[in-house]
């Protein structure tokens, strides 16, 4: 009689439970995404403002979102509208490059950091949009601050972007 030796195949049970993973931290993404979303859609009022000549509070206000017939609706509505277009558009970014972070073959241990970090770097963005939105004391230098998180997401995705480049080459170099 031999013995046959079973053998077990881990790799493919790993590749089901990282599969699994996968699809829930992407599902949990697609989640905070369209919560954020939401959000937004319905704090507009407090970002542009509802009153404008009633109680002084507001900066803009939906009566004069694009009013652009003098200088002083142009500048706020420009204001405005770039802190709405930075942070969305740099927490929606943020969001994206977690979600599609699990085409690349990296260690899980990476992939895991990173798609915290773009987690993270988006909640802080959001933050920011209503933390401090614009208003009559904000100075000009705060539109800059506002593309730092932008840029840092940049940063993090072409950093990414460049690993991958460099270790497929390394791989693969014709």
């Amino acid at each position: 009689m031999t013995s046959i030796k079973q053998t077990k195949q881990p790799s493919l049970t790993k590749n089901k439970t990282l599969s699994f993973v996968a699809s829930g931290v992407k599902g949990f993404t697609l989640l905070i995404f369209l919560g954020l979303i939401l959000f937004t859609l319905f704090s507009l009022d407090k970002l542009i403002g509802s009153q404008v000549n009633t109680n002084n509070k507001s900066y803009l206000g939906f009566a004069n979102l694009f009013n652009f017939s003098n200088l002083i609706f142009k500048s706020r509505n420009f204001a405005v509208l770039y802190t709405l277009i930075i942070f969305n558009f740099t927490w929606m970014y943020a969001l994206y490059s977690s979600y599609r972070l699990w085409r690349y073959s990296l260690k899980f241990k990476y992939t895991l950091f990173l798609i915290l970090s773009f987690w993270i770097l988006a909640f802080i963005t959001f933050g920011f949009m209503f933390w401090k939105p614009i208003g009559f004391e904000t100075k000009p230098i705060f539109l800059l601050y506002e593309a730092v998180p932008f840029l840092v997401t940049l940063l993090i995705n072409f950093g990414l972007e460049l690993f991958i480049f460099i270790r497929t080459k390394k791989q693969t170099p014709s």
